[in-house]
């Protein structure tokens, strides 16, 4: 009896202790460490000073308001003007020359090479550091690095407030939540997206999506929001000829813990709203043209759960989208279409140095994908690319994001989005705004996002 006994509590002191030592220790930083951030480190954990060669600057603020000679009314919406127009290509890269530049090249974009040798190419310009964030993201950083704790596998973070929650990152977790939590400049934004999916052959279905999102962290600059609340919630209408009226609500919170992920659905020929778990992971995104996932959208979207995260110590520099003003002053987002991918002549390229984020899928866990690369942005936590394989280890598909400075926020914010996959050779394009206004400032109720709000928005 005193043997079973004596078994049995063995048996529950060593799963504890197993239970114990499989969830890694997400820690805040010491003050010391913290202290960087005001020094040798950039607000936000990026290295303030330029490397070695010269070709990437030293950060000194970046663009922190509207710059001189730049009409501009604040918080408009309406599309940026370039700041950097009169900014000279240094170099293209094509097929013939990317064996020099392959180091700096993701293994999606040298693919693109391969594919299409006579088409594809990138326009590499100076690297121009024009991240900036407002003075209170700054500071929240701050707290956040002495404060901000992730507590289990899942990625629930505690104690955040607004800012990056993990500006010295030590594991791929905290960086891939730097990256989900990322400031935005509002506590509500709406985007009115356009898009394609561009078949091999040139053909292109035509779609939009009206996206109105809450960030709840940029309403929390004097206290940290509550862990139970909803860090972000995302009510979107999907119009693709065959699916218009189609609405979805999402809600992502900071601590799955405390709440889990949902969503919900409205389907005009059902006249109801349903749950919809297809909503997350590797559910098929609806606007992603049947070649992307869920979790792709915004090129992460969603739980890390079922991924380990890998986060090297050193930095990497690589060519990434940035400072991408031209697709949006385009006055017919058409002129980027071309059968393959989108046109080169509006994407502007430059050097910066990037965290190569492994993601490998978990044993055990269940996804298309059996690992995916993203190399994250210094300055700013965002995605700039993306290579994604199967579980055979063979590249399969592959993203690109652009992104731009909003000076008069200020923050740097991603744009657009382009999801290839080698196997069809289709592309899909998500973010376009044809030039037209594509951004609120003005705050939406909060019951505005609520399943009873869907219903109503739904069946009008």
């Amino acid at each position: 009896m005193n043997n079973t006994i004596c078994r049995s509590i063995l048996s529950v002191i060593l799963t504890s202790l197993l239970v114990f030592t499989a969830i890694p220790a997400y820690a805040k930083v010491t003050a010391e460490e913290a202290a960087k951030l005001k020094t040798e480190l950039t607000p936000v954990g990026a290295e303030r000073a330029g490397n070695k060669e010269g070709t990437i600057p030293a950060w000194t603020g970046g663009l922190s308001k509207i710059p001189e000679g730049i009409d501009y009314v604040a918080k408009s919406g309406i599309p940026h003007p370039d700041p950097f127009a009169d900014d000279k290509i240094l170099f293209t890269i094509t097929a013939q020359n990317v064996d020099q530049y392959k180091d700096k090249l993701s293994a999606g974009l040298l693919k693109m090479f391969q594919l299409h040798p006579e088409t594809w190419k990138m326009h590499v310009y100076p690297t121009r550091r024009s991240a900036a964030y407002s003075e209170d993201t700054y500071e929240g950083t701050y707290q956040n690095a002495l404060n901000t704790e992730i507590v289990d596998e899942y990625g629930s973070v505690i104690h955040i407030t607004k800012g990056f929650p993990f500006p010295i990152a030590k594991n791929g977790v905290e960086a891939i939540v730097n990256f989900i939590q990322k400031p935005q400049g509002a506590k509500y934004l709406t985007h009115t997206l356009g898009g394609g999916i561009i078949l091999a052959n040139g053909r292109t279905t035509w779609m939009a999506a009206t996206n109105y999102i809450m960030y709840a962290l940029e309403g929390a600059n004097e206290q940290a929001v509550d862990p139970r609340d909803y860090t972000y919630r995302i009510m979107y209408e999907l119009r693709i000829p065959g699916r218009i009226g189609e609405y979805f609500f999402v809600m992502e919170p900071a601590n799955y813990e405390r709440e889990d992920s949902v969503g919900w659905s409205y389907i005009p020929g059902m006249r109801r709203v349903r749950r919809n778990p297809g909503l997350f992971y590797d559910g098929v995104d609806g606007t992603g043209g049947g070649i992307a996932c869920v979790d792709d959208g915004w090129m992460w979207r969603g739980k890390p759960d079922r991924f380990d995260w890998a986060l090297p110590k050193e930095k990497k520099e690589m060519f990434i989208p940035y400072n991408n003003y031209q697709i949006d002053l385009l006055p017919d987002y058409k002129e980027m279409q071309t059968p393959n991918h989108p046109n080169p002549k509006y994407l502007r390229w430059e050097l910066h140095r990037t965290w190569e984020l492994v993601a490998t899928l978990k044993e055990g866990s269940r996804h298309i994908y059996g690992k995916r690369v993203y190399y994250m942005d210094e300055d700013t936590w965002l995605i700039g690319l993306k290579d994604a394989y199967d579980k055979r280890g063979s590249l399969w598909r592959a993203a690109m994001a652009t992104g731009k400075q909003h000076y008069d926020v200020p923050v740097y914010r991603q744009a657009q989005y382009f999801n290839f996959d080698f196997t069809t050779d289709y592309w899909v394009a998500n973010g376009w705004v044809n030039g037209l206004p594509h951004e609120s400032y003005e705050e939406i109720p909060d019951d505005f996002f609520t399943v009873q709000n869907l219903r109503r928005i739904g069946k009008r």
